[in-house]
């Protein structure tokens, strides 16, 4: 096919359809939808090769004309493939998927518990669709992601895609999505968590965390950033990010620089398997508005006390979260004990965070140290006494 017939699409978002939106968008067919059949309303974004070449942000002029890089293009059916084989009948140009980028899909689809599934089906079995395609999870409607239009890229998918790869700048973002990884989850019907999106007008906002449950393999809730921070250090995904304290009712912001963790189990009895979750980090104090000397031994000693316990802090609310509220391991110490205690995986793998669900009935426990490595001179210090 020659290229100039490509329709490249870079982005795909997937929400539920509503009936009476149904009828308005497609009056004939929605009127031969079987009853309680589950419908898509897939909004695709094509880029528009001709309006890349100019410079700045969304748009481009051409003649004087405001012409803009992408264009979304809205369909609804009851199978993900056969709304991409009826754009053919909308576009001159028909979809090709080689250059997707990301698939959004909106909260309503992933609580369903075959929505989801069926979606992510799809999108692997499609010789066009690579395993590396970022997976997000929108909280509302997941059109609206893609109608963002930001000032200073020309195509929102790559600009939100820009966004989902940050974890080096920030504790409370999840590792980006995979579409491969996200299979594999399914396949294995265990829980996983995925990247979480809102699209505002001009910007979107990844941050937080969307829970699934491997027994059904559909979306049971959410956590926050607070929480998807926590569940980062459980995870050992920490690149970058800040604690804040208080001392002596100011703050201090402390840098993380690195991170490493370490499980151990105890595995006497199935009803109450022991873990110990020991976490390492180093940093430097990034800003602080309690003038004190960081360089005095015992002043420093006490600010690696207190981030200590903000981490644990951070831990243990994510621990409640997922093993109280939800009751599915997200954490992945299922995974450890596949690797580490395998006998004992046998026998709890059936009912680990279903039925008996012995993940619910473990015991966690985080120990904590840190270690400032830079203590920084901008702020001026207290006096060391007899200067």
């Amino acid at each position: 096919m020659e290229l100039e017939e490509r329709g490249f699409v870079i982005g795909v978002a997937i929400d539920e359809v509503k009936e009476e939106e149904a009828q308005e968008m497609e009056e004939a067919e929605a009127a031969d939808k079987p009853k309680g059949a589950q419908r898509f309303k897939v909004t695709y974004q094509y880029v528009i090769p001709g309006a890349l070449s100019g410079a700045g942000g969304g748009s481009s002029q051409a003649g004087g004309v405001k012409s803009e890089a992408v264009f979304n293009i809205t369909s609804v059916g009851d199978t993900i493939d056969s709304i991409s084989t009826e754009l053919a009948t909308r576009t001159s140009r028909t979809p090709y998927f080689e250059h997707l980028q990301m698939v959004i899909i909106s909260e309503d689809v992933a609580k369903s518990e075959l929505g989801f599934a069926n979606v992510i089906d799809f999108f692997m079995r499609d010789q066009e669709m690579r395993r590396s395609i970022k997976v997000l999870i929108a909280k509302g409607e997941a059109k609206k992601v893609l109608e963002v239009k930001p000032p200073s890229e020309k195509l929102p998918v790559m600009y939100i895609r820009s966004i989902t790869e940050n974890t080096e700048k920030t504790a409370r973002m999840l590792p980006a999505s995979r579409l491969g990884d996200t299979e594999e989850h399914l396949l294995r019907s265990e829980s996983f968590v995925i990247q979480q999106v809102k699209g505002l007008k001009q910007e979107v906002k990844v941050s937080g965390s969307a829970v699934f449950q491997g027994s059904k393999n559909n979306l049971i809730g959410f956590l926050d950033e607070e929480e998807t921070e926590g569940l980062n250090f459980i995870t050992d995904e920490i690149r970058h990010g800040i604690i804040k304290i208080k001392l002596q009712d100011n703050l201090v912001v402390f840098d993380i620089h690195s991170m490493k963790n370490k499980i151990k189990a105890e595995v006497k009895s199935n009803n109450k398997i022991k873990f110990t979750i020991f976490v390492d980090t180093e940093g430097s104090v990034g800003e602080s508005f309690e003038r004190l000397d960081f360089l005095n031994p015992n002043i420093q000693a006490n600010l690696e006390l207190k981030i200590g316990e903000e981490i644990e802090r951070l831990m243990k609310a994510t621990i409640k979260k997922v093993q109280q509220e939800y009751k599915k391991d997200v954490l992945g110490l299922g995974a450890y004990l596949r690797g580490n205690h395998y006998d004992t995986w046998k026998q709890v793998k059936a009912d680990w965070d279903s039925g008996d669900n012995y993940f619910a009935k473990s015991e966690i426990k985080i120990e904590t140290k840190v270690k400032i490595r830079r203590a920084g001179n901008v702020n001026k210090t207290e006096k060391r006494k007899g200067e």
